[in-house]
């Protein structure tokens, strides 16, 4: 019964070790029995210290015990940043301990489990901390599984754990770069809609939704019962008139990039497209057809741009529909003076033809060209031929020319 007793705490892979150290206390205590004498007597003295050294560091080092608090994260993280994680951790009772080692779970929704190790030093009142520093995390989201913690003996020869749950979840978006300006109104043909647009871009007095108080609203805006029901103070959001649909697609098709870093500009270009519709407070709506079809219709709401904004966290190259046949998708409902943002590395006669029907259709598109090599000569017959039927074609080969591109015109 003691010895299942002690099997039970005693790790599986150290239970050789301690079993042989437990032997070779019987060996000295039968030594100190038949032969007596004063080396007899310090051997066991000795053997005896190293048998009951890891059942005292078990009971009493306070690692059973030991409790842990992770720091939530608050702030919106994008890829390519720095992400600094901290976890405090404090060890119940008196016996001294060296260190402990910390493992962590990390699980990526596509990539799966990640380890990370860490370890710490407690000071005089049993506390330590650790922090993680994950350099250009990707895109995605993320939670912590178990963590482990570990303390051993001073000659590092038994172990003893504990596992602990510490679920944070947390998400890092694409990486975005601000477009200070983008002029909608190039070509002859849609200027009288931006017009009409630029001069109607006020309030109706259809109420169209709540958004939070902005300082400066006038007190008639105030929507009183929001605010009695939040204690936050609300305003009446309005529609407003002549804002054009903004559609964006972009293409999944995995044949279409060389490799994951090319589809994360892809995505990085549609993420900083929606940052920018969204605070000129334009609708928006977005059609992205990969192994599953995924269809926003076309909404003004702010917290619905945040749910493609969430879409965007999960979505791969996995698609096997060129681009040219998703532009023909049925739920694509094209009006006047809508404006469709195709973001593709691909150029080829289909996609001409299919830019050349949007236009018909009195749409005006622009394509988004993930392209890394712009000087061949296969780049300069495409932007040649686009040019000459006043398609706008901006060149990305980083995400950096996204806002240098659109800020040319």
């Amino acid at each position: 019964m003691l010895l299942q007793e002690i099997s039970r705490w005693i790790p599986r892979n150290q239970r050789f070790l301690f079993f042989s150290l437990v032997c070779s206390w019987f060996c000295s205590l039968l030594l100190f029995l038949f032969e007596g004498g004063k080396l007899s007597f310090v051997l066991l003295f000795i053997v005896t210290l190293l048998t009951l050294y890891p059942m005292l560091l078990e009971r009493w080092s306070g690692i059973a015990n030991i409790k842990g608090t992770r720091d939530s994260i608050v702030e919106r993280i994008e890829a390519g940043a720095t992400l600094h994680l901290k976890t405090r951790f404090e060890v119940p009772g008196f016996w001294p301990i060296t260190y402990v080692f910390v493992k962590d779970q990390l699980y990526h929704h596509h990539d799966g489990l990640s380890i990370l190790e860490s370890s710490f030093v407690p000071n005089y009142y049993r506390r330590g901390e650790i922090e993680y520093t994950i350099e250009n995390i990707r895109r995605g989201s993320y939670y912590f599984g178990e963590t482990e913690c570990s303390t051993g003996d001073i000659f590092n020869l038994f172990h003893h754990k504990k596992k602990l749950h510490l679920r944070v979840r947390f998400h890092v978006y694409p990486k975005t770069i601000t477009i200070p300006y983008w002029n909608l109104s190039q070509t002859k043909n849609f200027v009288s809609h931006s017009h009409n647009w630029a001069l109607n871009k006020k309030e109706t007095t259809h109420l169209d939704g709540i958004r939070e108080y902005v300082e400066g609203d006038r007190l008639s805006q105030i929507h009183w019962k929001a605010t009695a029901k939040t204690g936050e103070l609300k305003s009446k959001e309005f529609e407003r008139e002549s804002l054009p649909t903004v559609w964006l697609v972009i293409d999944r098709n995995y044949l279409a990039y060389t490799n994951e870093e090319h589809f994360e500009l892809a995505v990085s270009c549609v993420a900083s497209i929606i940052k920018y519709v969204r605070n000129k407070g334009m609708i928006i709506g977005l059609l992205s057809i990969g192994d599953k079809a995924t269809y926003f219709e076309p909404k003004r709401d702010v917290s619905y741009s945040y749910l493609i904004d969430k879409h965007l966290l999960h979505i791969q190259m996995d698609g096997s529909i060129k681009i040219h046949e998703v532009l023909k998708d049925p739920r694509l409902k094209l009006e006047q003076g809508s404006i469709m943002a195709i973001i593709t590395p691909k150029s080829n006669e289909e996609l001409f033809n299919q830019f050349k029907w949007l236009k018909r259709m009195n749409v005006k598109p622009y394509h988004f060209w993930i392209q890394k090599n712009r000087d061949d000569i296969s780049s300069k017959h495409w932007l040649r031929k686009m040019k000459v039927e006043g398609i706008r074609v901006y060149s990305i080969p980083t995400l950096r020319n996204l806002a240098t591109e659109i800020g040319r015109d």
